[in-house]
């Protein structure tokens, strides 16, 4: 294994390198190539690349990780809103908690595929790390 200062390393795997992936898995396309989408349907995701091949899931439950960011991301932005509305407004409490239920399906769903385009970017990313890491 090869021995990486921080800096040091501009091979494929440099940090530029992981932005342009994560921003192209932001979109929805090809970590890999950005040719192609990475979904095949509204939810559904290809198992690979149509272009480039690059396989997208690795093992089973790989996407875990992609609901746990979603509902953090949800969650919190959800609260921040919630917070400076009560601080700000006199809208009751009970009222935004009421409003809040919608609100959070909606933009969990709305979040889901950028959030898991970024997932599979970051899960590309490591997969090809790993490969050049062991050969």
């Amino acid at each position: 294994m090869k021995m990486v200062l921080p800096g040091q390393y501009t091979g494929i795997f440099s940090m530029s390198n992981l932005v342009i992936m994560i921003l192209r898995g932001l979109v929805g396309s090809c970590p890999n190539c950005g040719k192609a989408g990475i979904f095949k349907g509204l939810y559904a995701l290809h198992k690979e690349c149509p272009n480039c091949h690059t396989p997208f899931e690795r093992m089973v439950g790989d996407f875990t990780g992609a609901a746990y960011v979603n509902v953090v991301a949800t969650s919190a932005i959800v609260v921040l809103v919630s917070m400076v509305l009560v601080a700000t407004t006199e809208i009751p409490l009970a009222v935004l908690l009421l409003a809040g239920i919608p609100i959070i399906v909606i933009l969990a769903t709305i979040l889901h595929k950028p959030i898991k385009g970024v997932w599979v970017a970051i899960l590309v990313y490591i997969d090809q790390m790993e490969r050049e890491n062991s050969a």
